[in-house]
């Protein structure tokens, strides 16, 4: 299950001279293990839940687990 956060561009939220930069952040993220034997292969895997996370809203960050399954690692919470 992915561990819900408030807006990651919230949490980073950078205040410059009265003006509030909130920066967007996506990320991705793999392991060596049976399904990603190679330093490629792990890079690849990588890279596609970076994309992942950036198809699915941005300020996310996606894993690929040892079975090779996509699943949202963080997720902003979103006001109701």
């Amino acid at each position: 299950n992915p561990v819900l956060v408030p807006s990651l561009s919230e949490v980073l939220a950078i205040d410059a001279g009265g003006s509030t930069i909130r920066p967007t952040i996506s990320a991705g993220a793999a392991q060596m293990n049976a399904a990603h034997e190679t330093t490629d292969a792990v890079i690849a895997a990588a890279d596609a839940m970076l994309y992942r996370a950036k198809e699915s809203g941005r300020n996310q960050v996606w894993v690929v687990d040892q079975h090779g399954n996509a699943e949202p690692f963080l997720t902003p919470v979103t006001a109701s």
